[in-house]
């Protein structure tokens, strides 16, 4: 026999309506999912003891199974509509039909709800859909409570990125006006005043005395370095020497912080502190310092020309204040007084046998402790 004799054969019958998926609903069981072809089948089912089974249990907590019915038919309606139809008003039938395609669906028989018009007020009472009735029927639009809270949520990270952004600016903004501050304050305290020239910090003895001294040359009038023949000149121990030899110490700053000097100025205080030493403690301006008298505590400003460096014994410690080696912290290896020079070792090259001949005394100073 020939195929087309066995297209309308109970078998070919069977296999198209199983293909079809839907079947109709008066004989489908919600409690046992189950899809019977024809009344007879849905007759033998009823009559099984599984269904009796189910039958006795859903006696036992009816409004459990249909809560729980209900729920997932409303669920599924709404993912439908929401992925399907978004936001756009539609018709409910066309809704409804879209959502009973699937095989598996929640029939609405076996919900709280009889009709498709009760489950539509039902939505538009909660706040689920936007319900409208014309004379086509229900119309339905989906309210998407999510995108509201979207929208909120991305008005407060925009609220909290300017607020961010404004106190980033007041802060640059502060820091930048602390900035001109200290720019201004530290401009202004490398200038001399009233206030730098009379200042008490404790109840030590203040003492002034400045000279008016000739222009002097450093290395910034020039804008390059002197050789060390030029810039400084061998000295004799502060009193000794030629007259070129003078000139050029004059010109030159030695003046620093933490030096031991000797006060040479025979007329400050009617010749008080003559000879005393003390410690350099600012310098202002290179050639002007704050210097404590030792043992008296003093506070007194003076010149450079009424200073002169100290220079002590084998074994101290001192620092290089003219000459090539300027700034060079050394310990003293041996004085020859007859040349008037020293034999330094110098304190970065300990490990080294670098040794400094022939320092003149004048360009060293001996360090505070």
């Amino acid at each position: 026999m020939g195929k087309s004799e066995g297209f309308l054969t109970p078998k070919a019958i069977s296999k198209r309506i199983k293909a079809k998926g839907l079947q109709r609903l008066r004989w489908y069981c919600q409690l046992c999912q189950k899809q019977c072809r024809d009344e007879n089948g849905f007759k033998c089912h009823t009559e099984s003891e599984s269904h009796q089974r189910m039958m006795l249990l859903f006696a036992d907590a009816p409004g459990r199974f249909v809560g729980q019915y209900s729920t997932e038919f409303r669920n599924a309606f709404l993912d439908v509509l929401k992925h399907r139809f978004g936001t756009k008003k539609v018709h409910a039938n066309v809704v409804y039909q879209e959502y009973i395609k699937d095989r598996d669906h929640v029939h609405m028989n076996s919900t709280r709800w009889a009709t498709l018009t009760g489950f539509v007020a039902y939505l538009g009472r909660e706040g689920y859909c936007e319900v409208e009735e014309t004379e086509q029927g229900l119309f339905i639009r989906y309210i998407d409570k999510q995108a509201a809270e979207r929208f909120q949520r991305a008005r407060e990270i925009e609220k909290d990125r300017l607020r961010e952004e404004q106190r980033q600016e007041q802060i640059i903004k502060k820091q930048r006006e602390e900035a001109l501050k200290r720019e201004a304050h530290k401009t202004d305290s490398n200038k001399p005043s009233p206030e730098n020239l009379y200042y008490r910090p404790t109840e030590k003895k203040i003492s002034l005395c400045l000279k008016a001294t000739p222009a002097r040359m450093n290395e910034e009038c020039f804008g390059e370095k002197l050789s060390p023949t030029t810039q400084y000149l061998d000295e004799n121990n502060f009193q000794e020497g030629t007259k070129e030899q003078s000139e050029a110490y004059k010109q030159s700053n030695w003046l620093e912080e933490n030096l031991v000097v000797r006060v040479k100025n025979t007329e400050l205080e009617n010749g008080y502190y003559f000879k005393r030493k003390g410690v350099i403690k600012e310098v202002f301006d290179l050639f002007i310092a704050d210097v404590e008298i030792l043992q008296l505590g003093d506070l007194v400003r003076l010149d450079q020309e009424d200073l002169e460096p100290v220079v002590p014994q084998p074994g101290g410690q001192v620092r290089v204040i003219l000459g090539e080696n300027k700034g060079t912290n050394a310990t003293i290896l041996s004085l020859d007084m007859e040349k008037k020079t020293a034999c330094l070792k110098p304190e970065t090259d300990l490990e080294s046998r670098l040794v400094l001949n022939d320092v003149p005394l004048q360009y060293i100073c001996k360090r505070a402790q």
